[in-house]
């Protein structure tokens, strides 16, 4: 049995793969900014906010005194943002970027340096679809997921030595939260007015019309479980065609396929 640390545990994916892992007999330890309780003694709440640097510090600090040690970081806390690239403000891209990316680095950062030390541990991170294909209304989402790509590539090839595995689980549509409508904005742009409806609604009926979003708890607790050893763990079946009709498709073709599907004839 592992003990294990994940973020972002108050709803969603984050919840019911803490749930799922207490359940299949392992220690958790969830933080959130929002409070949360485990029907288990084998789970433990901490307060955490990944954009603040003395937050993870606390949180890591009390998730290891609590556990003992820490084998397994699944990092899950994250945000969207639902507007068009050119609308969007500097610092609203900026703040997704501190919760998406720079959270979990710094989360990350917090624990690597125990599981260097005793040669062992794993790091497991909820990338998505959009981290492998741009998303149309959700660009800085995107963008941030495509920076977790990378960082979790080369992070995963720089600590394999000290027998540390990373994980990147990659869900495509799901039943989350995860969208809003496109809201006009105080910098919005006229242009873009012939798409915002039906881009708004092209991202809604993706999320309502997704897979069930317990797979992707499923998805986390199996490779904790099988300690897998793949980089990549797509989840659904758009998460697994859509990048391959990417690399075999030509370039123009795969734009306009995307441009429509997301109503932007």
């Amino acid at each position: 049995m592992a003990n294990i640390f994940i973020t972002g545990v108050s709803s969603g994916i984050g919840k019911t793969s803490a749930e799922r892992l207490i359940a299949g007999g392992h220690r958790v330890v969830g933080g959130s900014r929002r409070p949360t309780t485990f029907r288990s003694p084998l789970g433990h709440w901490v307060a955490l906010d990944v954009t603040d640097p003395a937050s993870i510090v606390a949180a890591g600090e009390e998730a290891t005194g609590w556990l003992g040690e820490v084998d397994v970081v699944v990092n899950n806390a994250g945000v969207t943002l639902n507007a068009f690239v050119e609308e969007t403000p500097v610092a609203e891209a900026r703040a997704l970027f501190e919760t998406d990316f720079w959270g979990v680095v710094g989360v990350n950062s917090f624990f690597l340096p125990a599981m260097r030390s005793r040669r062992s541990g794993r790091i497991v991170i909820v990338g998505s679809l959009a981290g492998r294909v741009g998303a149309i209304g959700q660009g800085f989402y995107s963008a941030a997921k495509h920076a977790l790509e990378g960082y979790g590539e080369t992070l995963a090839a720089e600590v394999e030595g000290f027998g540390i595995a990373v994980n990147i689980v990659e869900p495509g549509f799901h039943r989350t939260a995860l969208h809003v409508g496109m809201q006009r904005r105080q910098q919005y742009i006229a242009d873009y007015d012939r798409y915002r409806d039906s881009v708004s609604r092209s991202i809604e009926q993706a999320f309502t019309a997704g897979a069930d979003p317990v797979r992707v708890a499923d998805a986390i607790c199996r490779l904790i479980e099988r300690n897998s050893s793949a980089l990549r763990h797509p989840v659904g079946s758009d998460a697994r065609w859509v990048p391959r009709l990417k690399n075999v498709v030509p370039p123009s073709l795969f734009m306009a396929r995307l441009r429509n599907r997301f109503g932007m004839r």
